[in-house]
């Protein structure tokens, strides 16, 4: 079902937080708010220096409304780190990186430590562009755009460093390269988009604990929209809602109760 095809910037109810790829004084991006009567606040302006750039994923927020997340470029190391943050109870943040080194899962504790919590060989996984989501027992739960598979798979990282493959996509009818991260509901299953496979415009998925796949919903590239970059979230009534990046009226994509939109960025094989 389509919710809105994206013509010109619309209203909504609370302040929305985001950021853009580029734009600002230096064309590196911005962090923004944007209020219930559509005015917008720029929050930061990146310099894409030593405070980053090109900033990707969406922001997570604490208890105190500050804003978490990450810059593709800019900064002191440069790991080109992707997707969203999750954040535990004591403050420290977890997240991918898909070059350099690592090339995988990190932890970001509240003092800026980062401890590498595994990184990807090619054997067991490449360019894991998508965020984590994190369980109540600490398990990491995250995708890769490439495997050894020829479409991508979902992994789980449990709290003592073992990678367990989930879920490996055929490239098929059950979507291929996953390029957003994933959701989890209060039983286990998780919810995730493909950004190809299927009629060859993604697909929406679920992923039971036992690494049973169920799609969805399959795009077709028409008014329903297609390609979807971004992942989805989760009403309490379990509808799930996201964008396309293609599609709609204008292809120019829309946003639908089936998968939000990120940049798009030329793909980035790990280090050898």
């Amino acid at each position: 079902m389509v919710l809105h095809n994206f013509a010109t910037p619309s209203k909504g109810s609370g302040n929305l937080y985001g950021v853009t790829y580029f734009g600002g004084s230096a064309n590196a991006g911005v962090v923004y708010k944007v209020n219930p009567d559509g005015k917008e606040t720029v929050l930061h302006t990146f310099t894409g220096g030593a405070d980053g750039g090109n900033p990707v994923g969406a922001l997570i927020r604490d208890s105190a409304a500050n804003l978490y997340g990450v810059a593709y470029s800019g900064g002191a190391d440069g790991k080109a780190p992707g997707g969203s943050l999750a954040r535990d109870a004591a403050g420290n943040l977890f997240g991918t990186a898909e070059i350099g080194g690592p090339c995988g899962f990190y932890k970001l504790d509240p003092a800026g430590q980062e401890t590498i919590l595994h990184t990807f060989e090619g054997t067991d996984g490449n360019q894991p562009y998508g965020g984590v989501t994190l369980d109540s027992s600490g398990n990491l739960y995250g995708t890769v755009l490439e495997s050894v598979s020829t479409g991508g798979a979902v992994y789980e990282l449990d709290t003592g460093g073992q990678l367990t493959l989930l879920y490996s996509f055929t490239g098929g009818a059950d979507g291929s390269s996953p390029y957003a991260g994933v959701i989890r509901d209060a039983t286990g299953n998780l919810y995730g988009t493909t950004l190809d496979g299927g009629s060859g415009y993604g697909v929406v998925y679920e992923l039971t604990p036992a690494g049973k796949e169920t799609v969805l919903y399959t795009f077709t590239g028409g008014a329903n929209g297609g390609r979807p970059y971004g992942g989805v979230i989760r009403d309490a009534a379990g509808n799930l809602y996201g964008a396309t990046d293609t599609g709609g009226k204008v292809d120019t994509g829309v946003v639908s109760a089936q998968a939000v939109i990120a940049a798009s960025m030329e793909a980035k094989p790990c280090p050898a």
